[in-house]
């Protein structure tokens, strides 16, 4: 027991020699050679000092702005801290706020982060590709986003998007969609597959034979009694 404690003030040293290297003080300044130092007690506070160089190097604080070295400590302490900065700067590039705008780049940040808020910022992305806001219309695009972030309300969105197939509402109507949208995210959309049915019951159009029978078969994946 007495070794395991010492190896972990071992570690909070090393963690403290590191802040040495980084502000000059009582060490020669050496920003790399703290990062080393850092790494090797990411979970004795070392993680948390390797995001703040990560600020620095986003900022160009006391060092060459360096966006990808940052992006690169960022994700390697998405536990310590680093999720969040990763979620600031995705921000960054959807608007171009101090980097050139880039969804790509945004995308990428907030999928690295997925679970720790990351899957709500896709979700965000997703909305703007099927408004149109910020960019081009790309429904596809936001179906896409929806789908990876599922467990993160993409599931509800799916659902949306399914009535918007199922009424037209900005898309062309597609019956066929609408239920395939619907039952991905069945467990919040029990009730729309039961009115998928209904609107298919009473649809006019061809094939009124076929659409009718798929009014069980919805229905009976909605829990519906009929």
């Amino acid at each position: 027991m007495s070794e395991e404690l010492n190896r972990e003030d071992a570690k909070w040293d090393l963690v403290s020699l590191g802040q040495q290297f980084v502000s000059g003080d009582g060490q020669p300044r050496d920003v790399r050679k703290a990062e080393q130092l850092f790494r090797s007690a990411i979970g004795q506070g070392g993680g948390w000092e390797l995001v703040n160089l990560g600020r620095m190097f986003a900022s160009g604080e006391r060092v060459t702005k360096d966006v990808e070295k940052a992006v690169e400590l960022f994700r390697e302490c998405v536990d310590h801290g680093g999720a969040a900065e990763l979620l600031l700067l995705g921000r960054k590039y959807l608007d171009g706020r101090g980097v050139a705008k880039d969804w790509t780049k945004a995308e990428q940040l907030f999928r690295d982060c997925v679970a720790h808020g990351g899957g709500a910022k896709l979700v965000d992305m997703g909305r703007f590709f099927l408004t149109g806001s910020g960019g081009a219309r790309n429904v596809a695009k936001a179906e896409q986003l929806f789908r990876d972030s599922i467990e993160y309300g993409g599931d509800l969105e799916l659902t949306a998007l399914g009535t918007r197939y199922q009424t037209g509402d900005g898309v062309e109507k597609d019956f066929e969609n609408a239920e395939k949208l619907f039952r991905e995210s069945i467990a919040h959309s029990g009730e729309q597959l039961a009115y998928l049915g209904i609107a298919l019951k009473t649809d006019e159009g061809d094939a009124k034979g076929q659409r009718c029978s798929s009014v069980i078969r919805l229905t009976t994946a909605a829990g519906a009694n009929w």
